[in-house]
């Protein structure tokens, strides 16, 4: 009877441990970023990347025959690429120039949904020109509004058909869909849209689902993978790759929020590596504080081209076992620390548009709340720069309280001469400092 029982015992621990899934090695992290500084960047050696992804217009060579100069910026991109032994991913979108202002005009050139024949033959150009790309994405997020494959799955399904035929052996990402959820803000968000976006693709799709890309934004940034899993489900391919998708600092949907960003990242990279499917990721972007619209880099660009590495930056160097990046410079620490410091002096500000004294001593003598120049010149600066316009408000409000000039100090002098050098101050507030 014992021996009975213990070869069932050994019998049952054979297929239980059956169920258990195989590790898998973590998901790849790569880095989309269309800009070609990305390869100077002292920061970036350092992480040794080997995956980068970069958004170019479908008919780029063509363009460049009518004037545009795109041409050259991913002629320099890709030159980048090869020179520091990063395996580029080509994602094609609609022609150059702004997509949200097809809303407004449908005509622009933007706006218009290439023939099979007119996205062939322009495949087949940048293929010329650049043999050395082995990995594409027909069409870079097809089911957003922004996109003219928005309203045509099929049309994004014999894209990717064409691709797969015109580059035997490459690597072609299908899809490349972006987790847009029904309802944004819903608790429990559901897929609908896109899932039926995704099922006409799939109805019109002739080519193996190898390689499926997905950009899972709402879902990292919000701490779920709902939208992520559903999405992979209506897929339905072998493996998949997040081709875009990060920590967002600032966007159109999400305010400007520093402190968002670290949390998502990590969220991120343990959340795919919990999906033996998803075998890599790539970040977007790199350079952050460009513009005023989207902001996810995991560095700071600053005004004078150098860039400051950001929290979520040392875990993905971490994570990526990367050398020490080069030490900053003083004048980068003390504008790192500058930025962390100053958005507590927004929340300071009173109902009198001064600022609340910290100094208990100081506040039992009577001195409630004071404006220096040096507090305002530094926060209406450091939000011109980083495009936060919290930080400029703050200092216009207060900026006609600043001390007296009878009684201003050598500092609060030199920070009015530098306001009026840097800033931009409406006329009163010129005459006023």
């Amino acid at each position: 009877m014992f021996a009975a029982g213990r070869t069932s015992l050994l019998l049952l621990m054979v297929l239980l441990a059956g169920t258990v899934p195989a590790a898998h090695a973590a998901p790849e992290i790569g880095i989309g970023e269309n800009n070609d500084a990305l390869f100077a960047d002292p920061l970036f050696a350092p992480l040794g990347v080997k995956h980068v992804r970069v958004v170019v217009a479908y008919d780029v060579v063509a363009a460049a025959q009518r004037g545009d100069d795109e041409l050259a910026r991913v002629t320099r991109y890709l030159t980048g690429a090869a020179a520091g032994g990063h395996e580029p991913l080509v994602a094609f979108e609609h022609s150059r120039g702004d997509a949200h202002a097809c809303a407004r005009d449908a005509a622009l050139p933007q706006c218009r949904l290439p023939s099979p024949a007119e996205y062939e033959r322009s495949f087949r150009a940048f293929r010329e020109r650049f043999p050395q790309v082995r990995a594409f994405t027909p069409w870079n997020e097809p089911n957003h509004q922004t996109q003219p494959t928005a309203s045509s799955p099929e049309a994004a399904a014999r894209f990717s058909g064409i691709a797969a035929r015109e580059c035997p052996g490459c690597t072609i990402v299908i899809g490349d869909v972006l987790d847009l959820p029904d309802a944004t803000r819903a608790r429990r968000p559901t897929y609908r849209r896109a899932e039926r976006w995704i099922g006409r693709f799939r109805a019109a799709l002739r080519t193996p689902r190898e390689v499926c890309g997905l950009h899972n934004y709402s879902d990292v940034n919000r701490f779920r993978f709902t939208g992520t899993r559903a999405l992979m489900g209506a897929l339905g391919c072998r493996r998949y790759w997040l081709t875009e998708t990060g920590g967002i600092v600032r966007s159109r949907g999400l305010g400007h929020d520093p402190d968002r960003q670290l949390p998502a990242v990590r969220h991120l990279l343990r959340a795919a590596a919990a999906e033996p499917a998803i075998q890599r990721v790539y970040l977007y972007t790199w350079f952050g504080g460009v513009t005023p619209q989207w902001d996810s880099g995991l560095v700071l660009r600053r005004g004078d081209g150098t860039t400051v590495a950001r929290p979520a930056y040392e875990l993905v160097r971490r994570r990526l076992a990367g050398a020490a990046p080069p030490p900053a410079p003083f004048e980068a620490e003390l504008r790192q620390l500058t930025d962390v410091a100053l958005p507590a002096w927004v929340a300071l500000q009173t109902p009198l548009n001064v600022f609340a004294n910290p100094s208990a001593a100081e506040r039992a003598k009577g001195f409630e709340g004071f404006a220096p120049p040096m507090l305002m010149y530094a926060l209406q600066r450091t939000g011109e720069r980083q495009g936060d316009p919290a930080r400029i408000a703050a200092a216009t409000r207060a900026w006609p309280y600043a001390v007296a000039p009878d009684h201003a100090s050598p500092f609060d002098i030199i920070a009015a001469a530098y306001a009026l050098r840097d800033l931009t101050l409406t006329p009163d507030l010129r005459t006023h400092t």
